[in-house]
């Protein structure tokens, strides 16, 4: 019996070097290939696969990419969503997968873990959950800032908010 593929998942936190790690796996596909891995190019932006987050995420639910590309996890989104990433699975089958998106740590209830496993197809793989953090007064700080980039948004003190900040 082969042993089943590994499945790793990067997911975050923002202001955590996340957009760097993600350009450089990007920019390594192939020496990752070579190595037996693979990096998923996402469907928005080819480094960074935001689609994972909307799509598990509650309608209604917001986070800076569904902000940014007016995107809701509609069903036939996630379907979009599944379909793709399973595409990227058979093609690279036997390979150590690599899926990176830093909103996915915004997941909150067990539905939106389950559309996740879901789309991941995550029985089929020992999956290692990467999770960046950082000092919690800069971390909040330099959200802060972030998030006062944008006219009318602010720091919230709802912790199911992505603008949450306390």
């Amino acid at each position: 019996m082969t042993k089943p593929s590994e499945l790793y998942l990067h997911i975050g936190t923002h202001k955590t070097g996340s957009t760097a790690l993600q350009k450089f796996l990007l920019d390594k596909s192939s020496t990752l290939s070579d190595a037996g891995m693979a990096f998923y190019e996402g469907m928005i932006e080819k480094e960074n696969h935001l689609e994972l987050h909307v799509s598990a995420m509650k309608l209604g639910r917001q986070s800076f990419s569904k902000d940014k590309y007016r995107l809701q996890g509609t069903a036939d989104f996630q379907d979009h969503v599944r379909q793709r990433v399973g595409v990227f699975q058979k093609k690279n089958q036997g390979k150590d997968l690599i899926f990176s998106a830093e909103g996915l740590y915004l997941l909150r209830s067990d539905c939106e873990f389950d559309v996740l496993k879901s789309i991941l197809s995550a029985d089929r793989y020992n999956i290692t959950v990467v999770l960046a953090l950082r000092n919690a007064h800069d971390f909040l700080q330099s959200m802060r800032a972030q998030i006062s980039k944008v006219p009318r948004r602010t720091p919230s003190s709802d912790p199911s908010s992505h603008l949450y900040v306390e």
